[in-house]
Protein backbone atom coordinates (compact mmCIF):
# COMPACT_ATOMS: atom_id res chain seq x y z
CA UNK A 1 0.00 0.00 0.00
CA UNK A 2 1.48 3.73 -0.58
CA UNK A 3 1.95 6.27 1.99
CA UNK A 4 -0.53 8.40 3.69
CA UNK A 5 -0.22 11.98 3.36
CA UNK A 6 -1.18 14.73 6.17
CA UNK A 7 -4.78 14.70 4.50
CA UNK A 8 -5.26 11.38 4.62
CA UNK A 9 -5.06 10.47 1.32
CA UNK A 10 -3.21 7.56 0.47
CA UNK A 11 -0.21 7.98 -2.35
CA UNK A 12 0.77 5.53 -4.96
CA UNK A 13 4.08 4.72 -6.70
CA UNK A 14 3.28 5.44 -10.44
CA UNK A 15 6.07 2.98 -11.46
CA UNK A 16 4.81 0.60 -9.56
CA UNK A 17 1.11 0.74 -10.54
CA UNK A 18 2.37 0.98 -14.30
CA UNK A 19 0.67 4.63 -14.55
CA UNK A 20 1.55 6.60 -18.17
CA UNK A 21 1.46 10.50 -18.03
CA UNK A 22 -0.83 12.38 -19.91
CA UNK A 23 0.07 14.89 -22.74
CA UNK A 24 -2.70 17.67 -23.81
CA UNK A 25 -3.17 17.45 -27.51
CA UNK A 26 -1.12 18.94 -29.54
CA UNK A 27 -3.50 19.29 -33.21
CA UNK A 28 -0.52 21.48 -34.57
CA UNK A 29 1.43 18.12 -34.62
CA UNK A 30 -0.98 16.45 -36.48
CA UNK A 31 -0.87 15.77 -40.34
CA UNK A 32 -2.42 12.28 -40.47
CA UNK A 33 -4.74 10.03 -38.81
CA UNK A 34 -2.47 8.19 -37.51
CA UNK A 35 -0.76 10.71 -35.62
CA UNK A 36 -4.04 11.76 -34.33
CA UNK A 37 -4.81 8.49 -33.01
CA UNK A 38 -1.41 7.92 -31.44
CA UNK A 39 -1.28 11.65 -29.96
CA UNK A 40 -5.02 10.23 -28.44
CA UNK A 41 -3.05 7.69 -27.24
CA UNK A 42 -1.13 10.12 -25.07
CA UNK A 43 -4.38 11.77 -23.26
CA UNK A 44 -6.55 10.79 -20.89
CA UNK A 45 -10.17 8.82 -20.14
CA UNK A 46 -11.49 7.80 -23.99
CA UNK A 47 -8.54 9.47 -25.80
CA UNK A 48 -6.46 7.25 -24.39
CA UNK A 49 -8.61 4.20 -24.70
CA UNK A 50 -8.74 4.57 -28.36
CA UNK A 51 -5.28 4.86 -28.80
CA UNK A 52 -4.70 1.15 -27.22
CA UNK A 53 -7.71 -0.12 -29.09
CA UNK A 54 -5.73 1.21 -31.62
CA UNK A 55 -2.23 -0.77 -30.93
CA UNK A 56 -4.24 -3.65 -30.72
CA UNK A 57 -6.24 -3.50 -33.55
CA UNK A 58 -2.68 -2.67 -35.74
CA UNK A 59 -1.22 -6.00 -33.78
CA UNK A 60 -3.78 -7.85 -34.87
CA UNK A 61 -3.47 -7.16 -38.62
CA UNK A 62 0.53 -7.67 -38.55
CA UNK A 63 -0.03 -11.53 -36.75
CA UNK A 64 -0.80 -13.94 -39.60
CA UNK A 65 -2.27 -16.11 -36.70
CA UNK A 66 -4.35 -13.65 -34.74
CA UNK A 67 -7.76 -15.57 -34.62
CA UNK A 68 -10.68 -12.76 -34.98
CA UNK A 69 -13.78 -13.06 -33.51
CA UNK A 70 -16.90 -10.81 -34.54
CA UNK A 71 -19.54 -9.99 -31.91
CA UNK A 72 -22.47 -7.63 -32.69
CA UNK A 73 -24.83 -6.24 -30.77
CA UNK A 74 -28.71 -7.74 -30.34
CA UNK A 75 -30.46 -5.28 -32.21
CA UNK A 76 -27.64 -5.95 -35.48
CA UNK A 77 -28.06 -9.62 -35.56
CA UNK A 78 -31.86 -9.34 -36.07
CA UNK A 79 -31.70 -7.09 -38.03
CA UNK A 80 -28.66 -7.26 -40.67
CA UNK A 81 -26.82 -10.62 -39.81
CA UNK A 82 -26.23 -11.48 -43.76
CA UNK A 83 -25.62 -7.95 -44.51
CA UNK A 84 -23.00 -6.92 -42.31
CA UNK A 85 -21.40 -10.57 -43.00
CA UNK A 86 -21.24 -10.11 -46.35
CA UNK A 87 -20.09 -6.86 -46.32
CA UNK A 88 -16.93 -7.58 -43.90
CA UNK A 89 -16.34 -10.37 -45.77
CA UNK A 90 -16.09 -8.26 -48.70
CA UNK A 91 -13.76 -5.48 -46.98
CA UNK A 92 -11.50 -8.71 -45.94
CA UNK A 93 -11.99 -7.82 -42.59
CA UNK A 94 -13.55 -11.76 -42.16
CA UNK A 95 -11.41 -14.77 -43.33
CA UNK A 96 -13.89 -17.20 -45.50
CA UNK A 97 -11.64 -20.22 -46.20
CA UNK A 98 -14.10 -20.95 -49.11
CA UNK A 99 -13.77 -17.77 -51.01
CA UNK A 100 -10.95 -16.81 -52.97
CA UNK A 101 -8.94 -13.58 -52.57
CA UNK A 102 -8.15 -11.24 -55.75
CA UNK A 103 -4.70 -12.23 -56.61
CA UNK A 104 -4.35 -15.32 -54.19
CA UNK A 105 -2.82 -18.62 -55.50
CA UNK A 106 -4.88 -20.58 -53.71
CA UNK A 107 -7.22 -23.18 -56.35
Amino acid sequence: MGKKTVTGRVVHDPVKDRLRPIYPLDLSKVNTVDDLVRAMGETAFTGRQIGDAADVLEAMARDKDCFVVMTLSGAMTVALPLVVKALLDRLGYVRNPKRKRPGSKRK
